[in-house]
């Protein structure tokens, strides 16, 4: 197969499909990556977080970021260096902020629960659980797709 790059319409669709995805952050030239849920809505991708820690820190003192999403599957071959992988795989470029009111904070939970809860066997979101929580928002800058399937 040959490796060719996805349009608008499919990067969207493996964001709203996918599970998890990978932020990478950097702070003082050092790169730091994390998987994380997220949700993608229109030009910006949320996630939520502990409100300390390495990702939190590293956001605040640069907020360029780097998203990416995938799903692949490996292709065995009869001959070792045939083997190949099947994937598509989106990178995000943006700018992250964190945010701090409550009302907002509140409306992507809840979108976020609409995204994993598909059920709906958890509790709704309270204002305690809102509080204790920290939210973040990607501004998508540049996206780009590529897919080998």
């Amino acid at each position: 197969m040959v490796k060719q790059s996805m349009s608008r319409i499919e990067m969207e669709g493996l964001l709203a499909q996918v599970p998890a995805g990978r932020l990478a952050t950097c702070n003082r030239d050092k790169p730091y990556v994390v998987p994380i849920c997220f949700l993608h809505v229109g030009d910006k991708i949320y996630f939520h977080s502990a409100p300390q820690g390495k990702k939190i820190e590293n956001m605040k003192a640069n907020p360029h970021v780097c998203f990416q999403a995938d799903d692949y599957r490996l292709v065995p071959k009869p001959r070792p260096c045939e083997f190949t992988m099947h994937y598509r795989s989106v990178v995000i470029f943006g700018k992250a902020r964190l945010l701090i009111d409550p009302e907002e904070k509140m409306k992507v939970l809840k979108a976020m629960m609409d995204k994993y809860d598909t059920i709906h066997s958890a509790e709704p979101i309270d204002e305690a659980m809102v509080e204790r929580v920290t939210v973040g928002e990607i501004i998508i800058e540049e996206m780009d797709g590529k897919k080998n399937v």
